[in-house]
């Protein structure tokens, strides 16, 4: 439960004009189907259970945002394809994500398992497509500067700095 869907589950019984994707599976999805059924959000949340990365990029591709609600990441591959693949992303105020996410900037932070906040920041970018698209545009531009092969320069970098 550490990552945090059950807060947007609740969220999106406040959320008008949204649908939420849930992608993958594990030990808690029998309990957030309850959920989405307690709270009759059948036509909002929809579960996909594991895909393959092909099928998962075509999915990136096609969505308005990603909400990435855990209580603990490290530096975030799922942040960081979402914001490769052009997309808004809204994300759990924790150290890991703050490194990949400016606030209003490339993204959204929400504070961890704050259902209000999740439902502000979710109904706000259903309801300003320019902020969503700016946000959008902006992670794009943040991860086309911020390659992996940087990344793995910078490291080789200060490691010849220290030998």
């Amino acid at each position: 439960n550490w990552k945090g869907v059950e807060t947007v589950i609740l969220a999106m019984k406040q959320v008008t004009g949204a649908h939420l994707t849930i992608i993958g599976e594990g030990p808690e999805l029998p309990m957030l189907a309850g959920l989405v059924r307690q709270l009759d959000l059948d036509s909002a949340v929809s579960f996909i259970g594991k895909m393959d990365q092909s099928e998962l990029h075509k999915r990136l591709k096609s969505a308005h945002a990603l909400v990435l609600p855990s209580s603990y990441e490290g530096l975030s591959h799922t942040l960081l394809e979402a914001a490769a693949a052009g997309l808004a992303r809204i994300a759990s105020d924790i150290p890991g994500n703050a490194e990949v996410i400016e606030h209003g900037v490339d993204g959204l932070l929400v504070p961890y398992a704050d259902v209000g906040g999740w439902k502000d920041a979710i109904q706000r970018l259903v309801n300003d497509d320019p902020l969503r698209m700016r946000l959008a545009l902006n992670a794009q531009d943040s991860a086309k500067k911020d390659s992996f092969l940087d990344s793995v320069r910078k490291y080789v970098e200060l490691i010849a700095m220290e030998g």
